[in-house]
This record gives C-alpha cells, sequence and structure tokens, in this order.
C-alpha cells in the first residue's frame, strides 16, 4: 500500500505549480492563479520530494543519531507555561521527553499517510482546473496541514464542493516545523483544540488578496474567531500575524493562500479576558484592576497590542516596589499604560529597529534580529518570550520583564541585535525548534 501511495503520489505531484508573491497580487485582479515562474516554494519537486517525505515510512534510510544541541528543558518550559496561558492544559505526565517525542512521530506518520492516500485516489485524475482545495492543498506540497485536517476529522471541508466555498490559509510545512514539538503533540492529543486551530485556518467564502486591508477581519468556521489582517509599512501583510507570502490558488470550492507560521493561539476572548483567566497573569491581573483598565481592556471597540509581563516578570522586580506601585494609580496606570500600543502589532509588522507610541504616550524602542530560522525580539530591554498571540480586540505580545516609562527609555539606546547567529538561536525560545530537529521532521520533503 505505502508502495502505491508513493507512486500516485509522484504522478500527481509531476505537474507542478506554483502562486503569487503577495506584493504582485496585490496589485491584480485578485482571482487569477500565480504565474508559476513568479514564486517558488523551496520545498523541491516532484519525485526528490516524495522520497523525502516518505523517509520515515520506511521507504528511505533514515538519520537517527541523537540531538547534538537541543535546549529541550527551556523549550519545554516554555511550552508548558505558554499551554497554561492559552490552552489551560498540560502533557508533561507523558512519560519523558523521548516517550513524547515519539508519540509524536507516530502520530504524524499516521495523519500524513492517511490523508495522502485519501487526497490522491480522489485527485488522481484532476488536472489543474478541477483541483478542490485539498487537491490544491496536495498539489502545494502542504502535506502536513492535510494530515492535521485528516486527524481533526475536516478533511470532507476541503474535498465536498457542495458544502461550499472557503478560503484556506494554509501553513506551509516549514511553518508547521517551527512549532514547538510538544504543542504539536498537545494538539494531536486533544482533538477539540486541533478542530478549533484548524477551523480558525478556513475563512468562510471567496477571500481574495484585494480583501486585505488593514484592520479588517474575516469569519472563519470556528465561531465567533475572526481572522484579523494587517498591511504594514514593510509591504507585510497577515493574517492574524501570520505573513501571507503566496496568494490567490484558485481551487473549485474556494481560493488557498500560503502563510508563514500556524496561525495560533486561537482567540478565545479580549486582551482583557486571557488576562482574567490566564494563571500566567495573576500579577498583571491584578495591577490592570488596580489601574481601572479592566473594561479598557475588554472592549472591542479599540483594537491594541499588549506587551504583556508574567508572574515571573513581575518577580523580577526590586523588592517592595510592587507593592508601592499598586499603591500609587498614577504611576501604575502610566506603568501599565506604556505596555499597550494602538492597534494590532504583530512581530511581522515590527520595526527592525525603532521605536513606537505607547499609550501612556511615550516611545517604546523595538529591535527586532532575524537569521534563517529564529527571531529574537528586544521591547524596551524585556525579551519578547512568546509572540503574536491574538484576541479579539488586538493581540498579545508576552514578555519576561516589567517595563518603565523612566528606564526604558534609558535602556532603548544600547538595546540592539545579538552580535552572532549562534548565540541567537541559543537564547530565543520564541516557539521555534533547534536545527537538527528542523531537518529530520517526518513531513519535510526536503532539508532546506
Amino acid at each position: 500500500m505505502q508502495l502505491l501511495v508513493l507512486v500516485i503520489t509522484c504522478l500527481v505531484l509531476a505537474p507542478y505549480s506554483s502562486g503569487i508573491p503577495l506584493q504582485d497580487s496585490l496589485s491584480s485582479s485578485g482571482k487569477d492563479n500565480g504565474d508559476t515562474s513568479k514564486w517558488e516554494h523551496g520545498y523541491g519537486r516532484g519525485i526528490d520530494a516524495v522520497l523525502k517525505i516518505f523517509g520515515k515510512f520506511g521507504l528511505a534510510k533514515q538519520d537517527r543519531s541523537p540531538p547534538k544541541h537541543h535546549s529541550s528543558d527551556a523549550e519545554s518550559m516554555l511550552s508548558q507555561e505558554m499551554l497554561n496561558v492559552f490552552y489551560g492544559d498540560s502533557i508533561m505526565e507523558i512519560g519523558n521527553e523521548l516517550d513524547r517525542k515519539r508519540q509524536l512521530e507516530t502520530f504524524e506518520r499516521e495523519a500524513l499517510e492517511k490523508a495522502v492516500e485519501k487526497v490522491s485516489q480522489v485527485e488522481l485524475s484532476c488536472n489543474d482546473t478541477c483541483l478542490s482545495l485539498a487537491g490544491l492543498a496536495y498539489r502545494l506540497k502542504a502535506y502536513y496541514f492535510l494530515g492535521m485536517m485528516h486527524h481533526a476529522g475536516l478533511l470532507d471541508i476541503l474535498t465536498i464542493e457542495t458544502l461550499g466555498n472557503y478560503s484556506a490559509f494554509v501553513p506551509t510545512d516549514f511553518a508547521f516545523s517551527k512549532l514547538s514539538y510538544l504543542l504539536r503533540l498537545y494538539f494531536f492529543l486533544n482533538p477539540r483544540a486541533l478542530r478549533a486551530l484548524m477551523l480558525y485556518h478556513i475563512a468562510q467564502g471567496d477571500v481574495y488578496s484585494t480583501e486585505f486591508r488593514d484592520n479588517s477581519l474575516a469569519s472563519t468556521l470556528l465561531k465567533g474567531a475572526d481572522l484579523r489582517f494587517n498591511v504594514y509599512n514593510n509591504s507585510t501583510v497577515t493574517a492574524s500575524g501570520a505573513p501571507i507570502n503566496a496568494t490567490n490558488f484558485n481551487a473549485t470550492n474556494g481560493v488557498i493562500h500560503l502563510v508563514d507560521n500556524v496561525i495560533h493561539p486561537v482567540p478565545f476572548g479580549t486582551i482583557g479576558d486571557v488576562i482574567a483567566i490566564s494563571p500566567a497573569f495573576k500579577t498583571l491581573r491584578k495591577a490592570v484592576a488596580a489601574a481601572n483598565l479592566t473594561g479598557m481592556l475588554k472592549s472591542e471597540a479599540v483594537t491594541l497590542t499588549m506587551f504583556a509581563p508574567t508572574d515571573r516578570a513581575f518577580a523580577k522586580l526590586p523588592k517592595g516596589y510592587l507593592d508601592k506601585l499598586l499603591k500609587n494609580k498614577t504611576e501604575l496606570t502610566a506603568v501599565l499604560k506604556y505596555h499597550l500600543v494602538r492597534g494590532a502589532l504583530y512581530v511581522a509588522g515590527m520595526p527592525e529597529e525603532g521605536n513606537v507610541t505607547t499609550l501612556e504616550g511615550g516611545a517604546l524602542y523595538i529591535s527586532v534580529c532575524e537569521s534563517e530560522y529564529y527571531n529574537k525580539v528586544w521591547v524596551g530591554g524585556a525579551d519578547l518570550t512568546y509572540p503574536d498571540a491574538t484576541a479579539t480586540n488586538g493581540v498579545i505580545q508576552v514578555i519576561d520583564q516589567v517595563l518603565s516609562p523612566t528606564t526604558t527609555r534609558r535602556l532603548g539606546a544600547n538595546i540592539g541585535c545579538i552580535s552572532t547567529a549562534g548565540e541567537t538561536k541559543a537564547k530565543n525560545p520564541m516557539h521555534k525548534m533547534m536545527d537538527n530537529e528542523i531537518n529530520v521532521l517526518p513531513w519535510r520533503p526536503e532539508k532546506l
């Protein structure tokens, strides 16, 4: 059976097609499939790609060498903390790290096999003009996306045309590879959470790139959770923080846009709602209430970005300072408003180096350091430890220090990118993975 699926896959993937770079598509009519010469997916083509992706199915020799530089403790701690923040669950009781990774590999292999087999059987006889959303995602080599849709029981949405037209914001396989293995395992173990995640990537109706306007919304199949589009000065366009890099792939039952990140966590309420129930924001919740800012953070009338310090961040303050601050409402309000920026500021739209204006009125210095797999973001001297948590009225950026309108301004001039890529990788935990993990993921068609 595996060999049969491999042969079918090779045949279907042979006429590989691509899409339009976003900057080109925004100036077009918004309804044409892209010129294949304009955009490269970057994952390799045809039989070579298929052999790579089936490597862990026993059809290719695998490198089983142990990780060389894996910071599992830091990643596990961050992933677990953020699961508590946004999902309220724990997966650390699942044996040790090796057990968890083996279980994840089993889930991924089975989901991928079943999805590829089902889609290849349905779409084998189709040319580019008769592909459903599932077949088109298959042609675009979005294998992991299809596997997750299948595991969530949602693959029929992409294949059955009578269900209606949809717009799928499809993360590339590389986008999924950037998720912590703990988060990927969490979704496989929690069908309801996985279902919500995947439904949030599917918008109602045909939404073309011409409709991507700053701060506009699109209803998704997840009730009450809209995708938020933002257009930034650096020409980046995002869907709830995920950069949209290729657009307007037409299918018989909708359209696909490819995104660089998995769009998560799924918004379940306002910024104020997240702070109110999250176990990581107890101190912030207390401070917001003392400053009478709860109503503003729960309001849907204004879109905000909050740089949210966790309880650990508040614990770093000098002894006695927090108690003193909570008793001084004027100063407390100024400090909290210095953590707020008007509009939805996702990492993709942050200045490489520069200031943003806070609600307190002061300038907050931001520095974004990029490498091939990692970003390191400094926010007024604090490290952005978990980015782009979309809320219904904006976005939460989790930071590891409390910002001050006075001390942060002094710090700003001295903040910059870490000098070497090695240090950036070692110190940055932003739901990224170490190189050795990225290179051995079972669904990767080709090592980048």
